[in-house]
């Protein structure tokens, strides 16, 4: 796509020592190789898969111009120039053969391919290579393809594993081993855990494929067992005055690809009163007591200074951060077959799902909302909608609403001429 001039730039003026200029390129080399990695998780792929299609692509019309990088705000010549090469990227796209059945690949797949490659362009340039009000034509172009595919299909189905499916792995005939020493036991950690803090698959590690970051996963650091104004281990009083020991994870979401997601603070609790977890009562369908059989398994593994910013939720070989397909392969779909239930139904975030119906059922949609909010794990206000899932007892309640509905006059029957706004009026 062009050489990368940003790279050739000499930040020292004239007259440097040797010492400055050794100094000076290798901090220029390290910043340039972390703005490269800037992107993570879920981008990552995206990107390395729209470079694939432009590599395609050229492959197939080895004359085709480059992209170039914007001369000066406002250059519409360059930036129509490169609109107009996407454009040929958006119809290639959309022509590869998406399955056997000759399907069409859909228009949000073009767009972000043709938006990935953009970005590959802009971050190889460190420049703009489309005006801010450019792109019309490639807009239009993208949208058509969206009303030649019509409405989005229905979602998937994928079943969301509750606290009475982990319930019933603890019970020892389950078949489902949550006791050993090593991966068993790290495992279980991880599916609390995820059931707890409504996790996806990559969030208590990483992404498949790709590297744990301190950043995004979580580390040792992450989890927080003592009270800090206290020092001492972390209790929480509960409304019916029980006090329950308390651990805590800091969370951030794995889709933030801008790094502002703050980390939030999602308490975990003991199922039995602190007292008790104190006098040694073990409670395998705890979370509490899960995650602290984890912790203690493999604390004295390194010195802290070394362990605090390693993962604390592993894979099989106890050491590298547990993935989205480890966490469902080796853990969640071999769960559902201890339960007779049909494993390939069960995704990586069936846990977080899950979490949410459960949420859903003991709070209420409103409040289960609300916390789901406050814990910072939806960012759109409606996707806790999206994986909790109706029960057929609420539905029933709703039924049983309407057979016996009592009777009532309505506004509009009470006051002739007056009908009811879109909108109420909000003052």
């Amino acid at each position: 796509m062009g050489s990368d001039a940003f790279a050739a730039i000499d930040v020292l003026g004239p007259g440097a020592s040797e010492r400055e200029r050794l100094l000076a390129d290798t901090l220029l080399g390290a910043a340039l190789e972390r703005s490269a990695r800037a992107n993570l998780g879920a981008k990552d792929s995206r990107t390395g898969a729209a470079l694939s299609k432009w590599e395609r692509l050229v492959n197939l019309v080895p004359n085709l111009k480059p992209l170039q990088p914007l001369r000066f705000e406002g250059d519409l010549d360059t930036s129509e120039q490169n609109e107009a090469i996407l454009m040929v990227v958006a119809q290639y796209v959309r022509g590869l053969p998406k399955n056997t059945a000759g399907d069409l690949v859909r228009s949000d797949t073009v767009s972000g391919s043709v938006s990935a490659v953009k970005l590959i362009a802009e971050e190889h340039f460190h420049r703009k290579v489309v005006c801010a009000t450019g792109g019309l034509a490639l807009r239009r172009a993208v949208q058509h393809m969206a009303r030649e595919d019509g409405p989005a299909g229905e979602r998937g189905y994928s079943a969301p594993m509750r606290r009475q499916h982990l319930d019933a792995l603890a019970a020892p005939g389950s078949g489902f081993d949550i006791r050993s020493p090593g991966w068993a036991t790290d495992r279980w950690s991880t599916m609390q855990a995820s059931h707890q803090a409504l996790m996806r698959g990559g969030e208590p590690g990483t992404v498949d494929g790709g590297e744990f970051s301190s950043a995004k996963g979580i580390t040792w650091a992450h989890v927080t067992w003592t009270d800090p104004t206290t020092g001492r281990p972390a209790v929480v009083t509960l409304g019916n005055g029980a006090v329950h020991s308390v651990v805590t994870l800091a969370v951030v979401p794995i889709k933030d690809q801008t790094g502002k997601a703050k980390r939030f603070p999602c308490p975990i609790i003991s199922k039995h009163p602190a007292a008790d977890i104190a006098a040694g009562r073990v409670d395998l369908t705890c979370p509490y007591t899960a995650i602290r059989r984890s912790w203690d398994a493999r604390v004295d593994a390194a010195p802290w200074t070394e362990l605090r910013t390693r993962p604390f939720f592993v894979g099989p070989d106890g050491v590298h951060a547990v993935t989205t397909e480890q966490l469902r392969d080796l853990a969640i779909r071999p769960a559902a077959r201890c339960l007779g239930l049909v494993a390939s139904q069960f995704g990586g975030s069936a846990l977080r799902r899950g979490g949410a119906t459960d949420l859903k059922k003991e709070l209420g949609s409103a409040q289960a909302k609300a916390m789901i909010t406050q814990r910072g794990r939806w960012a759109d206000y409606d996707i806790g909608d999206i994986y909790s899932r109706a029960s057929v007892e609420e539905q029933a309640e709703t039924s049983a609403a309407l057979n016996w509905a009592s009777t009532f006059r309505t506004m509009e029957e009470a006051n002739p001429g007056w009908v009811q706004p879109t909108h109420w009026a909000r003052r």
